[in-house]
């Protein structure tokens, strides 16, 4: 705000390029020190770490707070850049440290909190910071309250229990350029992984889009004034932090994907009706310029607006947080600070391209309007790579209110299945061609269903390879039927394995 509003018109400079070189260099040290601090993290104590780093933030938010007093340009840049760096080496302790003090049933939880505190701490800084510090004695005000949140938070560190490292005898590499290829490289071991990562990757492109354009899609499209913007930045922000908290009520602890591609979808759609809704309020307003939120909100158009903006947000909480705890369980415990690190990383380049894009695509003549929609149809793209990845988890939904709606069926004991643990049969009480179906829609993991190779080439069968793998075998019955078993995890390699009875009949080879 003072670089735009009140430095660059009293020096001349371009407000303009001094905020978009202030963005580059807030990103910037998440692609220079997140491989070391991914390092740090599994080598040292979590908790210690994170206590000297807040301790540090308290030196770099006092510099900043000098700072505001001064027309040094220069040195309100280096202290985004500081600002930044600090993030960067916090970033990985702040996830990697919840698998270590929380249980897996209480991990999603933990990340919707994250989730939450991070979108409403954007919105209350940008919202206080917007209001007050062009006041006349808005730069003390704002630097006090920057000061003491960084010392509260300080204290608030001092309260973490101790984190052990995971890999203390861990040996640093300072070439920061091999490291940050070499602990990418690491998070693609793991296929599950990696796809999280690039799937959280998306939803901060998205972010950084909707974020940095609502005021220009505000002024341009809407022909609202400032209140306005504030208004939808706040329905953005809090619907991101609900969706995140709701997805713990949704899945009641369970670390799963299960609503990923329906989010996906979602998202799709309402950003899709935003565009038709934005043209609906143009034209309601048409030569009532700026309109103001209170006519806003006396429209059904501008309404509809905000829900669609609203939900978009909310969804997207849906989609993150079980992303974020699947890399999180997922990653290897020694390295897992480094996966996140690596995801940090990702998650720099795609916040960067995501602001170049919008820059050239508004440069070129979009308007914010056009770029929303474009926006919505790559998230359709993305949605349909969502459904190839998981088509069991979008399936399985279905399944699941068919079964529900008509057969009223309902699950007890799945406490037992997860106390079982990920190798062990799951046999049902009697023959039926709905127990593959039955079993993939209710577990939380994906089945591998065994099944005579027969019945498996039918062509009737070939829908059901959505929801479950099919472990065929032969069968020294000849007349069809299954055999025992299917178990979620990866194939015959491991995992559960539910199926049918087969009476006093085995496998023919007796692989089971």
């Amino acid at each position: 705000m003072i670089l735009i509003y009140d430095i660059g018109k009293r020096t001349g400079l371009d407000g303009s390029l001094l905020n978009t070189v202030s963005a580059g260099l807030l990103v910037l040290p998440f692609f220079l020190f997140s491989a070391t601090a991914g390092q740090l993290a599994d080598k040292l104590d979590k908790a210690w770490l994170a206590q000297r780093i807040k301790l540090v933030e308290i030196a770099v938010i006092a510099l900043a707070s000098v700072s505001l007093f001064t027309d040094m340009v220069w040195l309100q840049l280096l202290c985004v850049f500081l600002t930044g760096t600090q993030s960067a080496f916090f970033g990985p302790i702040k996830y990697s440290i919840l698998p270590q003090h929380l249980q897996k049933g209480e991990l999603l939880g933990g990340n919707g909190l994250v989730e939450m505190g991070t979108f409403l701490a954007v919105l209350l800084g940008t919202m206080f910071g917007g209001f007050f510090i062009l006041s006349g004695f808005g730069r003390y005000g704002v630097s006090i309250v920057m000061i003491g949140l960084a010392i509260i938070a300080y204290l608030s560190a001092r309260q973490i229990p101790a984190a052990p490292p995971p890999q203390p005898d861990l040996k640093l590499n300072r070439n920061i350029i091999a490291e940050t290829w070499h602990v990418v490289a690491q998070a693609r071991e793991r296929y599950d992984v990696f796809q999280a990562i690039l799937g959280i990757s998306w939803f901060w492109f998205l972010g950084v889009v909707f974020l940095t354009q609502i005021p220009f899609y505000t002024e341009s499209d809407l022909g609202a004034d400032q209140v306005v913007a504030n208004v939808i930045i706040t329905v953005f922000s809090v619907a991101i932090g609900a969706g995140s908290i709701v997805t713990n009520r949704l899945l009641k602890g369970e670390v799963s994907v299960k609503y990923v591609p329906l989010a996906a979808i979602l998202m799709t759609l309402f950003i899709v009706d935003l565009w038709f809704a934005t043209g609906q309020f143009s034209a309601a307003f048409a030569g009532q310029t700026p309109v103001t939120a209170g006519e806003m909100l006396s429209s059904f158009s501008g309404w509809r607006v905000l829900v669609d903006l609203g939900l978009v947000a909310f969804l997207a909480g849906i989609y993150v947080v079980p992303l974020y705890a699947l890399a999180q369980t997922r990653a290897a415990p020694p390295r897992r600070a480094r996966v996140i690190a690596a995801n940090n990383i990702v998650n720099a380049v795609f916040m960067t391209a995501a602001t170049i894009l919008s820059a050239l695509l508004i440069g070129i003549g979009f308007s914010a309007r056009g770029l929303f929609l474009l926006l919505g149809l790559a998230n359709a793209v993305a949605a349909i790579y969502a459904v190839m990845l998981l088509p069991q988890e979008l399936v399985a939904n279905f399944a699941r209110m068919i079964f529900k709606l008509f057969y009223r069926v309902e699950v007890r004991g799945q406490e037992n299945y997860a106390e079982a643990g990920r190798k062990a049969v799951i046999v049902a009480n009697h023959q039926s061609l709905l127990d593959g179906p039955l079993l993939s829609a209710f577990l939380p993991e994906r089945a591998s269903y065994a099944i005579n190779s027969f019945m498996a080439k039918r062509w009737w069968v070939k829908p059901a390879f959505h929801m479950f793998n099919i472990f065929a075998h032969r069968s020294h019955q000849s007349d069809g039927a299954s055999k025992p078993g299917a178990r979620t995890g990866q194939g015959a390699q491991g995992g559960n394995l539910p199926g049918r009875p087969p009476h006093h009949h085995g496998f023919a080879d007796e692989s089971l």
